[in-house]
This record gives C-alpha cells, structure tokens and sequence, in this order.
C-alpha cells in the first residue's frame, strides 16, 4: 500500500478514517481512501477526480492532518484499542479458567461435596464473566465481581 503522505502507516490513516471520516471533508475522504486504501498514485487520483496532482497533495496533507488532531482530541482509536486489549485479555483468562475448572472437577468428581461446591462457585463466576458484553463498561462489572470474591461472596 501506498501511503508516503501518512508516514507509511496506511493502516493507521484508515483506521483513523474509519473513526472520522464524518469530520473530513468530503473531498478529503474520497482521496485518502483513494490513496490509502485502493493504493492510487497521486497523479491517478488527480486524473480521476479532473484536479491538480497539487491539489490531491494539499487534500492527503490537510485530510492526515486533520484525521491526527481529532485522535489527539478525541482518543477514540486509542480507547477502542484499550478496550480491545482488556477485552482480549479477559477472554484468554476466562478460557483458562473454564479449563482449570474442566481438570478440576475432574480430579475431584470423587471427593467430598465442598470442592465441587466451591467448583461451582468458580464455574458461575467464569459464567458471569463471560456474559459481560465488551461494550458494556465491563471494567466496571469486573470490579465488582472481584469485589464481591473479596468478600467472599463467591
């Protein structure tokens, strides 16, 4: 791909155009995904929308520029990427837990009745964790799930 106007970061400058393209405008939009994401030369561009290659140069320079202001205003991509993060951090661990709980029980299917009722104490907590939704504020819910287990609760 080629996007020398945006620092090689053509990724970037899409994933910013995704975010903000509302806030372009409509002129700045067409040519950056001309050029980011369909990988159009400057001079195509220019011949395909009848303007000046200088002209589709100011609107990539005035269009990244723009997409990079409202990122450092908004922080919408870095939220969303934080949120992703958290959320994929989540999921990796409630899958090793739903897999240690699997050994667990069993190991202990045998034993006494309090280590399966403890196991499906943890089985149920796993069960809440895995219903909050990403966009939710699971944060939040997770805090008080581990609050709740401080309390002992759970």
């Amino acid at each position: 791909v080629n996007c020398e106007l945006t620092n090689n970061r053509p990724h970037e400058t899409a994933l910013l155009l995704d975010f903000y393209e509302p806030f372009l405008t409509e002129k700045q939009a067409e040519i950056l995904k001309a050029h980011c994401d369909e990988d159009y030369s400057l001079s195509e561009i220019a011949e395909n929308l009848h303007i000046s290659r200088q002209a589709v140069h100011g609107a990539l320079r005035s269009g990244t520029t723009a997409l990079r202001e409202l990122e450092e205003k908004l922080g919408l991509v870095r939220a969303f990427y934080d949120e992703w993060h958290k959320a994929e951090a989540l999921e990796n661990a409630l899958a090793e837990l739903r897999a240690g709980l699997l050994e667990l029980r069993a190991l202990t299917s045998q034993q006494g009745g309090a280590v399966l009722a403890k196991l499906d104490a943890l089985e149920a907590l796993a069960d809440r964790i895995g219903g909050i939704h990403r966009t939710d504020g699971f944060p939040n819910k997770l805090d008080s799930i581990r609050e709740e287990e401080r309390d002992g609760i759970v």
